[in-house]
């Protein structure tokens, strides 16, 4: 009897104890449930005032209107436009229409405009102005004249040639007549060499420090010396220590031209 009043007492103490912990734990559960509510209801007022932050930031600074209306709005809007609708849009008849900024509403307050001159080119470092790779030369002419003529090494000083005085010609025969005979005549002709040349004084440092000038040089010296040669060659005039050039040699052709008119 004994056993089973301590066995009665013993199951009364273990419901005592778990009702207990589930109180316990309905209280814990009840506490989370509210920290939850609390954290939500925390995190939603966060997301409220960023909102609401971003929506300030839209806005423009000072008192300026939102919404600019456009050139096309201004112009439905304007009491000139709707004056003008009114007496029926007639063909004959023309107004004038009068539009704030529509571009640009905050034309009043701008203050300093940044332009070219301000972060141009004479500021260091801002705008730096774009280089042409290389040197532009100056127009030279096409040589034609010295490729068409014969040259060769020499010597000496002086060189002579053989030059046709007399061409041959030809004539037409008559059959079984004499041929026509004909004279081929030469004589001996000197002409002195001359020199042309040309130099240019440059540093060698200004050689180091632009390592293009001397190839630039070399190229536009050359080319003068060809453009003086062929320009000896045409109109030397034999002078000095010029050539005797073709126009020197030749004479004025001196035939004889006889007009006639023929009727038709």
């Amino acid at each position: 009897m004994e056993q089973l009043q301590q066995i009665t007492a013993e199951i009364k103490g273990a419901k005592a104890d778990y009702k207990q912990g589930l109180a316990d734990i309905q209280a814990k559960l009840k506490t989370v449930t509210d920290e939850g509510t609390s954290s939500k209801a925390a995190i939603d007022r966060i997301r409220t005032q960023l909102d609401e932050l971003q929506h300030d930031v839209r806005k423009p600074v000072g008192d300026y209107p939102v919404q600019v209306k456009s050139v096309g709005q201004q112009v439905i809007d304007s009491e000139e436009w709707k004056d003008f609708a009114k007496r029926g849009f007639r063909s004959n008849e023309k107004t004038t229409i009068t539009l704030d900024n529509a571009f640009l509403p905050f034309t009043d307050e701008l203050k300093t405009d940044v332009t070219s001159a301000a972060v141009g080119s004479s500021t260091p470092g801002i705008l730096t102005p774009s280089r042409q790779a290389g040197i532009i030369p100056l127009a030279t002419r096409r040589l034609t004249l010295r490729e068409f003529l014969r040259s060769a090494p020499t010597d000496s000083n002086v060189v002579e040639y053989i030059r046709e005085t007399a061409a041959p010609v030809a004539s037409p025969q008559v059959e079984a007549s004499a041929k026509f005979e004909t004279s081929n005549t030469f004589t001996i002709a000197s002409m002195p060499v001359r020199l042309f040349a040309s130099w240019l004084p440059i540093s060698k440092q200004v050689m180091d420090d632009f390592k293009e000038l001397g190839g630039w040089i070399n190229r536009r010296l050359l080319q003068k010396l060809a453009e003086e040669e062929e320009l000896q060659i045409l109109a030397g005039d034999s002078t000095g220590q010029n050539l005797t050039g073709l126009l020197g040699q030749d004479t004025n052709y001196a035939g004889t031209y006889v007009r006639e008119r023929t009727r038709l």
